[in-house]
């Protein structure tokens, strides 16, 4: 297995694999699951936010409180990028078998993606007079991720499934010049440098461009849909790949840099949100909140991202070494992310729905807290159940039955990311 002991020195960071293919299997690492419960929770949060940040009538203190809750919850996708190259960086380093490897990798995302894009096409639609016509429109939102608001992440993150051989031989051929803490840094600094100007591209140069008019069709497919390209995720998969791969080390370094990063991740976080707040305004019917200002996309929010990954993965270090029951819940929930990320719009909604025919006096903060609470538990358990079925493969991917009767110490970690 990937695994170094903590005594051995950085310079060591790659070592030789020779010996290390024999291994059958790796180490469990109690983390993981527990931040994919945490990255569930920060998309159902921002998708329980957005309908308030667009509610006319908002007063000053109710804008300044989304606007904070709202950046607190951004590093969720970043994150799920991050655990997805950790994982299969972790699993698929030493030996890959692609064919086996994609064909799986379809099968736990794309049948489940395929069958919820279907589900939220017909969700509250009638059906369509003009059939082909139909069939077309909903053609193309399913190849580029649009059938419904979160399902451009399936679409993004089966891109890395897709190109992980590149990554794999990249690092692979980078391994004798990685000897030293100096070029590994250097890399590391390089491509992130390299990520923020992509970024910067992307909010700053590209909606530019589209304003001049004229643009070929293919710029503005492209235009359109970079939130859904690899290469606008590429660090965090990166970033994750290199954890998995020197996991005590980077244990060790996440510890070391905890409180320098927690003060980093802090300031970075108050940028971020001054931003947002900077684009906010009062209207005769309220405040108006533009949650699109803090796009992932954009340097200021990338580099937030990345600390608080590291953050995260501290603290969450920190909280697996006390056993307790707020880290059980949180690891079934990693556990079924797959499946609850799949149905939580149609919980979210319907929590919603409730809440606002039965509890409309209430104020703005518990309406946030009981539609974020009946949305987590009402998909987590609706991923639990699905999973007990003949139809989990489909409805909510394999992974998730897998995960269920897995146990032991030496546990395999190679299922869906989400």
């Amino acid at each position: 297995m990937i695994y170094l002991e903590n005594r051995k020195p950085i310079h060591r960071i790659f070592i030789s694999i020779q010996g290390r293919a024999a291994l059958k299997t790796k180490a469990y690492l109690e983390e993981v699951q527990i931040l994919r419960g945490l990255a569930f929770i920060g998309v159902a949060f921002q998708h329980t936010l957005g309908p308030f940040m667009n509610q006319q009538g908002l007063g000053k203190s109710d804008a300044i409180l989304l606007t904070i809750l709202f950046n607190l919850a951004k590093f969720a996708v970043p994150l799920f990028v991050f655990m997805t190259g950790m994982v299969i960086f972790y699993n698929y380093y030493d030996t890959l078998e692609y064919p086996k490897f994609i064909v799986r990798r379809t099968k736990e995302v794309i049948i489940p993606y395929l069958v919820w894009s279907l589900i939220y096409v017909f969700h509250g639609v009638p059906f369509p007079q003009d059939f082909l016509l139909f069939i077309k429109d909903v053609s193309q939102k399913i190849l580029t991720g649009s059938t419904y608001y979160h399902l451009w992440f399936l679409v993004m993150i089966y891109q890395f499934y897709i190109v992980y051989p590149c990554f794999r031989s990249v690092a692979k051929q980078l391994e004798p010049r990685l000897r030293s803490e100096k070029s590994l840094i250097l890399l590391m600094v390089s491509l992130g440098a390299v990520y923020l100007g992509l970024t910067w591209l992307s909010s700053s140069v590209i909606p530019r461009l589209d304003n001049l008019g004229g643009m070929p069709q293919f710029w503005s497919f492209f235009s359109e849909y970079r939130d859904r390209t690899f290469i606008f995720w590429f660090f965090y998969f990166v970033l994750g790949g290199l954890a998995g791969l020197t996991v005590n080390q980077w244990r060790n370094w996440v510890e070391k840099t905890f409180l320098a990063n927690s003060l980093l991740c802090l300031l970075l976080f108050t940028r971020v949100t001054y931003e947002m707040w900077m684009q906010s305004y009062p209207t005769p019917a309220g405040y108006v909140v533009n949650f699109n200002v803090s796009t992932s996309l954009k340097p200021s929010m990338a580099l937030f991202s990345i600390s608080a990954i590291i953050f995260l993965y501290g603290l969450t270090l920190r909280w697996t070494q006390k056993s307790n029951r707020v880290m059980e819940y949180l690891d079934r929930l990693g556990k079924h992310s797959f499946g609850a990320y799949l149905v939580h719009a149609l919980t979210l909604e319907y929590t919603a729905r409730v809440v606002y025919k039965f509890m409309q006096p209430l104020a703005i903060t518990p309406k946030i807290v009981i539609i974020l609470a009946g949305c987590v538990i009402c998909a987590y358990y609706f991923s639990v159940l699905i999973s007990q079925t003949p139809l989990a493969a489909y409805v909510v991917g394999s992974g998730a039955k897998r995960k269920n009767s897995s146990s032991g110490p030496n546990v395999p970690r190679s299922t869906p990311s989400m």
